[in-house]
């Protein structure tokens, strides 16, 4: 009985050792840029295609949970956070040399960002 205790103790603390080796890879803050309104039933021919885009008081944040396997945190204007892996997304790793990382960001909904 004494044995399965250790063991399970043992199982717990390696366990909770490997959570915390989560790391950090990049964060950025203030989000500014391009989206691509594709024309359809919501969105307007006159008013689709590239449209300067910003959300102010955000973050994003790319985490290496373990070797192969991140995940990418939102948190928008209105202060909620979105995980890419938590809503069925996948996050993967395209392509890696010393000065630069390539993701492909693949959500549930058949979007795919790079």
């Amino acid at each position: 009985m004494r044995l399965i205790i250790a063991s399970l103790i043992i199982l717990a603390l390696h366990t909770s050792t490997a959570k915390a080796q989560v790391k950090e890879i990049a964060v950025c803050g203030d989000l500014t840029g391009y989206s691509y309104n594709h024309n359809s039933r919501i969105v307007q021919r006159t008013d689709a295609g590239w449209v300067k885009d910003q959300i102010s008081r955000g973050k994003t944040v790319l985490k290496e949970i373990s070797p192969d396997k991140y995940d990418l945190l939102v948190l928008d204007a209105s202060g909620s956070i979105w995980s890419a892996v938590q809503d069925g997304g996948k996050v993967l790793l395209l392509r890696k040399s010393p000065s630069e990382l390539t993701f492909l960001h693949r959500t549930s909904a058949v979007v795919i960002e790079i």
